[in-house]
């Protein structure tokens, strides 16, 4: 029966490991008007919620579908930028995930860039019913200097913006 579990185990790890961004490693906007400002939104490789799309919205418009591991930047106007976010759960769904939002407002400065990451983490908790242990997930959606983003954000691959 261990032997069994192991080789599950090491199948299901090889599909995860499967489902890899596709897009070109980080590399900043290029050739971008200097009236504009970027946004780069981010989200880390993480195991937590990592199979879940995360969708977003700039200004209540969807900009990106970001995978793990995935970024999109968007060149704007200066300004105040709502950035919200929320999930698309794939075809196990998960309503409470499905309904929750996150949201961040940024101010873009001509010829700058501005970094958003969303971050997502699980911790285990004690189930009230029958004894288990349960999973409680977090998010958040943050602006972040371009110290802290850079490392970050250059593990990501570009997705489009829609």
């Amino acid at each position: 029966m261990t032997r069994v579990r192991k080789i599950s185990a090491l199948v299901l790890s090889g599909l995860l490991c499967s489902c890899t961004m596709t897009g070109q490693k980080f590399a900043p906007l290029e050739n971008v008007d200097l009236q504009r400002g970027v946004i780069y939104v981010y989200r880390p490789s993480n195991f937590d919620m990592g199979l879940m799309s995360a969708l977003i919205s700039l200004n209540g418009k969807q900009i990106a579908s970001l995978e793990n591991g995935g970024y999109v930047a968007v060149p704007v106007k200066p300004g105040e930028y709502k950035i919200t976010q929320k999930w698309k759960a794939g075809i196990l769904g998960n309503s409470n995930l499905e309904s929750g939002t996150t949201t961040t407002v940024v101010n873009v400065k001509s010829s700058n860039a501005s970094y958003v990451s969303l971050t997502s983490s699980g911790k285990r908790v004690e189930a009230n019913r029958f004894n288990a242990v349960a999973v409680e997930l977090k998010w958040q959606l943050n602006q972040v200097s371009a110290d802290q983003a850079l490392p970050e954000i250059s593990q990501c691959r570009e997705v489009e913006a829609i």
